[in-house]
């Protein structure tokens, strides 16, 4: 399993939504506080066993020091330790976590279909920023 000295933000490594997703964070994480993986990875498998995360393909996980993330939650966290115009994501925190995991729930089911899908899961990085990745 890879190791998670830092926080971690899962995703779906088919998705090219969440491949978008991953480009946008990189490059906003100045501090250097996420590291990242895919759901179908081994550093995902391993964590599965021993913690309660979903086992579905359908959500980004933000995991850090046992805590666990998931759908809008999982969003609103990395928005907020992003910071900067992220934080405008947090407006939509006022609304009841019901509607938004629905808002959520939508787009995860309509993201292949709108976004399309890789072939292959195809989480890489230049030499410069291998090291945020742990498998």
């Amino acid at each position: 399993m890879g190791k998670m000295d830092k926080a971690v933000i899962f995703i779906d490594g088919y998705c090219n939504l969440c491949n978008g997703l991953l480009r946008k964070v990189l490059k906003a994480d100045k501090r250097n506080i996420f590291r990242f993986s895919s759901i179908q990875g081994e550093t995902y498998h391993e964590l599965a066993k021993r913690e309660k995360v979903p086992r579905n393909m359908d959500t980004v996980v933000l995991y850090d020091e046992g805590r666990v993330f998931l759908k809008s939650k999982a969003v609103f966290e990395i928005a907020s330790r992003l910071g900067g115009l992220y934080k405008i994501l947090l407006v939509f925190r006022v609304l009841p976590k019901a509607l938004n995991d629905n808002l959520y729930d939508l787009v995860a089911r309509l993201r292949y279909r709108v976004f399309g899908k890789r072939n292959h899961c195809e989480l890489q990085a230049g030499p410069a920023l291998r090291d945020k990745f742990l498998d």
